[in-house]
């Protein structure tokens, strides 16, 4: 596995780790494919190690995001844009 400050979690990282074949990739239905692959191994790896994924677990992996501390980096916004 790559170091933890380069690893990412992309699906083309994601497909290297697993060894997974994804000839063709980058075109729609084929990431489609690589995706479930990717999810199938994930599935594997956490019934083969053991690993719970319980809501307390998962809080502990990673902090809970706190609402009140994001703040808008502009103060001007464009109230006829659809998003």
């Amino acid at each position: 596995m790559l170091e933890a400050q380069q690893y990412r979690y992309r699906l083309k990282d994601l497909v290297l780790h697993y060894n997974i074949k994804t000839e063709g990739a980058r075109r729609g239905i084929l990431d489609c494919h690589a995706t479930y692959k990717v999810y199938n191994a994930l599935k594997e790896h956490i019934a083969v190690n053991n690993i719970d994924l319980t809501a307390k677990t998962a809080k502990k992996l990673s902090p809970a995001l706190n609402t009140k501390t994001i703040t808008a980096t502009v103060d001007s916004f464009d109230e006829e844009h659809l998003l």
